[in-house]
């Protein structure tokens, strides 16, 4: 039987099985830090969730335990993690370009900062998490699994200018190394999805829709079936 537990902090989703592997979905950001801004003023931390939300249901259907972290504060989030020491995290984002490359425009009478220059996700992984080759396993996976359903990814995060200069591990798949996010340093297999670009006006409407967080998710959970089917 499947149980939803509420907390203060975090939202548990459960599968009640002794011998299933431990997922957590981390939906990034808070209601007080709600990330970036879309194009047409809505919060990254919204469409966050809805993906998150729609990877962890998918995932306990599969009878796996998942634990959907929301509006937890970095240091907190980090902190939960580590006590619970799950199998796998998935931390979900959505992303954001440089200042520079962003203009302003009128939607609904208000003013708006938005870039339609870049598109597609990015998945990030460290070299300083100690599980980092199962990590970069994992990244693969989704990469490929991304791929198959039609998705591309976004190179701009490995553009040499401040703010990005990202080494690429596999520029195909959209995989970056990214060392020092602290969500992905647990010593846990971990990754963090940047979905889509919310500043790019198309990416904005296609990322809201259940056609595309529908994308995702199978995705996403196709990965982890493949990874915990061939663990090493």
């Amino acid at each position: 039987m499947k149980k939803i537990f509420l907390s203060l902090l975090i939202l548990f989703c459960l599968v009640t099985s002794s011998f299933a592997e431990t997922i957590v979905i981390d939906a990034g950001h808070t209601v007080d830090k709600p990330g970036v801004i879309s194009a047409r003023g809505n919060p990254e931390i919204l469409f966050n969730l809805l993906t998150a939300k729609a990877i962890g249901q998918k995932l306990a259907n599969m009878n796996y335990d998942v634990y959907l972290a929301v509006n937890l504060p970095l240091n907190e989030r980090v902190a939960e993690i580590k006590r619970m020491n799950p199998d796998l995290v998935i931390s979900i984002h959505h992303d954001s370009v440089q200042e520079k490359y962003l203009s302003k425009w009128i939607y609904n009478g208000k003013e708006y900062l938005y870039s339609d220059k870049f598109s597609g996700y990015s998945i990030f992984v460290s070299k300083k998490n100690e599980k980092f080759k199962n990590s970069l396993r994992f990244a693969t996976l989704v990469g490929e699994n991304f791929s198959k359903k039609g998705l591309y990814p976004t190179y701009h995060h490995n553009e040499p200018i401040q703010g990005e200069n990202r080494e690429f591990l596999n520029k195909e798949l959209g995989i970056y190394r990214y060392d020092d996010l602290v969500v992905l340093k647990t010593d846990i297999p971990s990754i963090l999805i940047e979905c889509g670009i919310i500043v790019n006006r198309s990416d904005e409407l296609a990322l809201r829709s259940d056609f595309i967080i529908e994308t995702i998710s199978d995705a996403v959970s196709k990965s982890v079936k493949t990874y915990f089917n061939n663990h090493i």
